[in-house]
């Protein structure tokens, strides 16, 4: 093969390895930030990432579900106030696991979020825009599609935890903001050689990583 040849076949690869890029399913994230209440205020925070070309992990005559790839949870039950307003609370993060279920008898797709203490957050979306149905083998790739039709007079949205749910068009009974959007994968985490977490990579962190390894930290 002479040198243009190989040029040629060299921008073939690479254009084909663009191709496969750009026609590459996205991943989703669902989040939502709120609260309910009963009798007191819970904080509802909860996201999770789902890679749209994975298959259901389960299918029954009644729903599909598929299994997030990422997911974390604030505990709502840590956050009980009598209060609307948040101050100085315990609103960390903590990893979880997650699911999202469509349920054709509710024509909804339920993101339910496990969250420590045996509890879960749930959001709900009846009369969602994209094609959700018994048949999907995989989540749409558009954020849009999670969107529910209000044009629907069963379209509408909801949050559930600790007992107490909340409904987007009702303020009485706590109030919340859903978001879904595009992601690159799962949030990279923090250095993690910087074993002393001070933003420095240094002979500290060496002297860190001895001390763990000695104390038989593999």
């Amino acid at each position: 093969m002479n040198s243009v040849s190989a040029l040629c076949a060299s921008i073939v690869i690479a254009l084909s390895s663009l191709a496969s890029v750009v026609v590459a399913q996205p991943y989703i994230e669902l989040e939502i930030n709120g609260g309910v209440y009963n009798g007191e205020y819970s904080t509802v925070a909860a996201r999770a990432i789902f890679d749209t070309s994975a298959a259901p992990s389960m299918t029954t005559p009644s729903g599909v579900t598929f299994e997030a790839i990422w997911a974390e949870a604030v505990d709502p039950e840590t956050t009980e106030r009598p209060s609307p307003m948040s101050v100085s609370l315990d609103e960390t993060y903590l990893p979880t696991t997650a699911i999202l279920s469509y349920v054709a008898s509710f024509d909804a797709y339920f993101l339910i979020v496990d969250v420590p203490g045996n509890n879960t957050v749930q959001l709900r979306v009846r009369k969602p825009e994209g094609n959700f149905n018994l048949s999907m083998t995989s989540l749409p790739g558009d954020p849009s599609d999670y969107d529910a039709d209000l044009t629907e007079p069963l379209g509408d949205f909801s949050i559930q935890t600790s007992g107490a749910s909340a409904f987007w068009n009702t303020g009485n009974d706590g109030g919340f903001r859903a978001a879904v959007r595009l992601v690159d994968g799962v949030p990279m985490p923090d250095c993690l050689v910087d074993l002393n977490d001070d933003g420095v990579l240094d002979f500290f962190d060496i002297s860190a990583f001895i001390s763990l390894y000695s104390s038989g930290c593999p």
